[in-house]
């Protein structure tokens, strides 16, 4: 599962720890930090790294459900502009492509009630934990954001399939409800349905056509350019036994001409050896967190030619040895 992050998120994150304590968090953040470009071990690094200085489990869940931020980009502002909740919820999900991409959510309703649930596939549960209760918490924030706390929105139930990163009282008194839940079949957030009948604040219907043209604009720009690159990247990091492949044996393998291969990704803003190394960089972080295997044997994993390649590869991409990466990841676990 390939899950990339807007970098709202991560500078949201950042932010609210700077203003509540003015402490810097030091994590290797590889990613490029604009739109759809943090991955999920990085929001995860980041994230930890919060919680360890603020010593604090659940810093993320604190600073999502009750710091929320006005701005979210052009989503933001047009759920901001629209008559009321259903309606906000309606251009919210249709968009959520824009805000992060492999974890999405749907709405559905069922005996009064409005669920949220984030759709998981072949995902462990705790691995996507602390993205799980920013997304969850951000929308029980945003739901109370939009009506201006005017008439407080309570959660009747939320469901978490991971387990509990913190006392369960101070879950209860975050999200202001005793129906928490772990450990379940689904990650899903309950409402009473009367919720998406209530008025938003700032409504504004004339803001609300264009800023839904230019979201159209801003999907329709992200799908076509990234549909080229997540072929190439699911293209090797599905490999059963990761080779750095050929440019030839890629361009057969996607069905297109060598030269279409170049140019395509070359449209995209990207090319094969930075989508190559992307992959392998994902792949070394994931085994060094995940296995005790030594470096010899994750260089070879990876296809390097030699230990030395690996580690000079993996040290201009992160700022750190595989060595000291793998030592910073158990210590904050």
């Amino acid at each position: 599962m390939n899950i990339k992050i807007s970098s709202y998120y991560s500078k949201h994150l950042l932010k609210r720890l700077s203003v509540a304590n003015k402490k810097k968090v030091k994590v290797p953040l590889t990613a490029n930090l604009s739109l759809m470009s943090l991955s999920l071990v990085d929001f995860n690094n980041l994230a930890s790294s919060c919680s360890e200085v603020e010593k604090d489990p659940l810093f993320v869940l604190r600073t999502s459900a009750k710091s929320l931020p006005p701005g979210h980009g052009i989503l933001g502002l047009l759920v901001q502009s629209c008559n009321t909740l259903g309606e906000a919820c309606r251009y919210g999900y249709k968009f959520q492509h824009l805000t992060r991409n492999g974890l999405h959510s749907r709405l559905s309703y069922q005996e009064g009630s409005v669920i949220s649930t984030i759709a998981v596939e072949n995902c462990d549960p705790q691995s996507i934990a602390f993205l799980v209760e920013y997304c969850q918490a951000s929308l029980y924030a945003i739901a109370n954001y939009l009506v201006e706390w005017s008439k407080p929105i309570k959660i009747k139930e939320i469901h978490f399939m991971h387990k509990a990163l913190g006392p369960l009282s101070e879950y209860k008194r975050i999200l202001d409800t005793d129906n928490i839940f772990f450990s379940q079949a689904e990650n899903k957030i309950v409402f009473d349905r009367e919720i998406m009948d209530f008025a938003i604040e700032r409504a504004d219907p004339g803001a609300k056509e264009a800023l839904l043209q230019e979201a159209k604009v801003q999907l329709q720009s992200l799908n076509s350019l990234a549909k080229f690159e997540v072929k190439l990247r699911s293209l090797l990091a599905n490999q059963a036994i990761f080779k750095a492949l050929i440019l030839s044996d890629c361009a057969m393998a996607l069905n297109v001409s060598e030269s279409t291969f170049k140019r395509r990704l070359l449209e995209e803003g990207t090319s094969y050896q930075a989508v190559l190394d992307d992959v392998r960089e994902l792949k070394a972080k994931q085994l060094l967190e995940q296995t005790s295997d030594s470096i010899q044997q994750i260089s070879e994993a990876l296809d390097f030619s030699n230990r030395s390649a690996f580690a000079r590869s993996f040290r201009n991409r992160t700022g750190l040895s595989p060595l000291q990466f793998r030592q910073s990841t158990n210590h904050i676990a």
